[in-house]
């Protein structure tokens, strides 16, 4: 059984090694904000869409590298009756990231502009 009263000796580090530990904390810190720095895109809807999401143009806060698919997904999320009224199966959702189709491999980044619009149809109306 082990005595919970016994302590291990503080571990002292000499100086050195504490520089060291703190350039390497240092390191993964700025790192980690690199993969997780925060960019501005801009977010802009046809008018059929702007009467579903209640507005036309809209800045939004994305992490960098934010695939294009995943803020589409996120984007229907918040917006249920976009995929309702025009399901991204139908065709008729069209949408361009800084004037062009993206891949499927698209990743945000800072100061990208995204389009969104209808190719045909009507709006359903509920």
């Amino acid at each position: 059984m082990y005595d919970f009263r016994h302590r291990p000796p503080k571990i002292r580090l000499l100086p050195i090694l504490q520089i060291k530990f703190k350039r390497i904390a240092l390191g993964t810190s700025v790192a980690m904000s690199k993969i997780m720095k925060s960019v501005s895109i801009t977010v802009q809807m046809c008018p059929q869409l702007a009467k579903l999401t209640g507005w036309k143009t809209e800045r939004a806060i994305v992490n960098n590298g934010c695939p294009f698919l995943f803020f589409f997904e996120c984007l229907l999320l918040d917006y249920p009756l976009i995929r309702e009224c025009y399901p991204p199966d139908a065709g008729l959702l069209a949408f361009t990231v800084n004037g062009s189709a993206p891949a499927d491999s698209c990743l945000l980044k800072d100061g990208d502009k995204i389009s969104f619009w209808i190719q045909g149809g009507v709006l359903r109306v509920h």
